[in-house]
């Protein structure tokens, strides 16, 4: 699931090249004339910028209505040692992932700080887009005004981010699907292995690594995955869910830890949030 969240990490990184290029390139353009006129000119692109945010933002405000889904994401980072204590807090990042009709998904960067908005502290990523159209032009990269960013080269779309793929589907599911994934669990896992908690328990065992997955026996939907590898937990993830419109389940939170390589017990722990969800049409 991390892997997830790199893919997300090489975009923005591509995203910052582009606005780098295209800053160090108007400054070229730009540097005759005076250190006054210099700073008069930034000063007004930081206010046509500040501008062009408050605009994209509205806009954006506007589109969620028409969307099929949206929600505002939270994703917190840190590494723990194997005390579960924090020994490095990783840049958290927030957006907004919509979907309309025709399959088109959108995720608009939110500022991840409460610092200033415009000017050389600002969050460089916030008011961003990246756009996903499999019918029409595929992957795109937005700056704040929502026009493409100078100079950004056509992205591939094995970047874009598994939540612009699929769309809701990654954080939504119908109740009454809950047979059609008791029967997909079967299949993958076989018969259940007991229970745990009050939980249904399903077990995948590959010579020295073994998954186990626990079901909401209700719902027939995970909300606790364990991976061990060598007798050594891998991978732990737990998941919430909310029925956040009628007969649909939105997976509103989920906890990961990450064994970090070449460490000590050291892990990288994951949180997911949503808010602020809508899902049209609910199904009854």
């Amino acid at each position: 699931m991390e892997r997830n969240a790199m893919r997300w990490q090489a975009t923005l990184v591509l995203a910052a090249t582009v606005v780098t290029t295209a800053s160090a390139h108007g400054s070229r353009v730009e540097s005759a004339g005076s250190a006054t006129q210099d700073a008069a000119r930034e000063t007004a692109r930081e206010t046509a910028r500040e501008t062009a945010r408050e605009a994209a933002e509205e806009a954006a405000g506007e589109t969620t209505g028409a969307a099929l889904f949206s929600a505002e994401v939270t994703v917190e980072r840190a590494v723990v040692n194997d005390q579960g204590a924090v020994i490095r807090d990783l840049p958290r990042s927030r957006y907004r992932i919509e979907q309309f009709a025709g399959g088109r998904n959108r995720m608009a960067m939110l500022p991840s700080t409460t610092g200033p908005r415009i000017g050389p502290l600002a969050d460089p990523y916030a008011g961003m887009v990246v756009e996903f159209d499999p019918a029409g032009s595929g992957l795109r990269l937005l700056g704040a005004d929502g026009r493409p960013l100078p100079g950004a080269p056509a992205l591939p779309t094995s970047l874009a981010p598994p939540e612009l793929g699929q769309g809701s589907e990654g954080f939504v599911t119908p109740v009454r699907d809950a047979k059609k994934r008791r029967g997909d669990l079967g299949r993958h896992f076989g018969r259940r292995a007991g229970s745990v908690r009050r939980l249904e328990r399903y077990l995948d065992t590959r010579g020295a690594r073994w998954q186990e997955v626990l079901v909401e026996p209700a719902s027939a939907l995970p909300v606790e995955v364990n991976v061990m590898q060598d007798g050594q937990l891998e991978e732990h993830h737990e998941f919430t869910y909310d029925e956040t419109a009628p007969g649909q389940l939105v997976r509103t939170r989920t906890r990961s830890e990450t064994r970090v390589p070449g460490t000590t017990g050291q892990r990288l722990v994951a949180m997911t949030t949503l808010v602020n969800v809508r899902v049209a049409g609910g199904v009854e």
